[in-house]
């Protein structure tokens, strides 16, 4: 078992120890029960090892993202130069953008300008 490797990735936030090793021992058990001539092979371990990390990692932390058409963005650019006054209100803003993309897999449109700043476009 990589002690030092599995102690580093516990410092950067990757995971609990034990939970490192047990995603160790998973690897391990992935390795040789492949049958593929891995059995003694570090180096294979290793990579299952770091693709599990990885997984996880991804897992616990899914990034948002937002996306939207050139019209939205230009109306909403507009609204923060003309409306948006203090940090808060931006925050509050992003966070209604994020849940609007979370609610629908296209991109954000004028369509749905209203569930964003709860007006008809032009009453912000």
């Amino acid at each position: 078992m990589p002690t030092p490797y599995i102690k580093k990735l516990a410092k950067q936030g990757k995971g609990m120890i034990s939970e490192l090793e047990k995603k160790w021992k998973k690897a391990d058990k992935l390795a040789t029960e492949n049958g593929d001539g891995h059995k003694n092979d570090y180096a294979y371990r290793m990579k299952i090892f770091k693709n599990l990390v990885h997984a996880a990692s991804l897992e616990s932390d899914p990034k948002d993202t937002v996306a939207f058409d050139v019209p939205l963005l230009i109306r909403i650019m507009e609204v923060v130069r003309e409306d948006i006054k203090t940090d808060t209100e931006l925050h509050e803003l992003v966070e209604r953008l994020i849940a609007a993309a979370k609610a629908q897999d296209a991109p954000l449109s004028m369509h749905d300008y209203s569930s964003i700043f709860g007006t008809s476009e032009g009453e912000t």
